[in-house]
């Protein structure tokens, strides 16, 4: 499974990168929205988060531009934010600064969903998952130093 962070601020990129890899996902990143859509055309990543406030093309005009394209629109998108949105038509919101298992949460829902439809297994795919639930995942996202789990920094 391929992760593609797109994010301007590049220490914050960077570390969310290296969270996600010690986890076991391959990263690659871009710091504005074009090169994330030359990316994403070349290397078609299994999942994005997207800034929504970046210079060149923002999050909003990625969105919109891989929602609009046949091939990409199926690509699972969170949209991440500091800034006062509450809403990207076609992505999930999730606030800056976040916790690492919140991430890698909303990465394993997706994997289960896509598992269950191709299996055929009928069971409720939309239940959200809680890193709580997951003693596996919160021993991955502990392997990390506690300074470095938020990945936002915190005040």
């Amino acid at each position: 499974m391929t992760i593609l962070i797109v994010e301007d601020d590049k220490p914050l990129r960077e570390t969310f990168a290296d969270i996600l890899r010690q986890v076991g996902y391959r990263v690659t990143s871009a710091e504005n929205g074009r090169d994330a859509l030359a990316r994403i055309r070349a290397e078609r990543p299994t999942f994005i988060f997207v800034d929504l406030i970046m210079p060149v093309m923002n999050g909003f005009e990625l969105i919109q531009a891989l929602k609009a394209d046949s091939e990409l629109s199926t690509i699972p998108i969170v949209a991440m934010t500091a800034s006062g949105a509450t809403a990207a038509p076609g992505a999930f919101v999730m606030k800056k600064p976040f916790r690492a298992e919140a991430a890698v949460g909303l990465i394993e829902m997706h994997s289960r969903q896509v598992e269950r439809r191709t299996t055929g297994e009928t069971a409720e795919v939309h239940q959200p998952v809680s890193h709580r639930d997951s003693p596996a995942l919160r021993r991955k996202c502990r392997q990390q130093p506690r300074r470095s789990r938020r990945i936002a920094g915190s005040r």
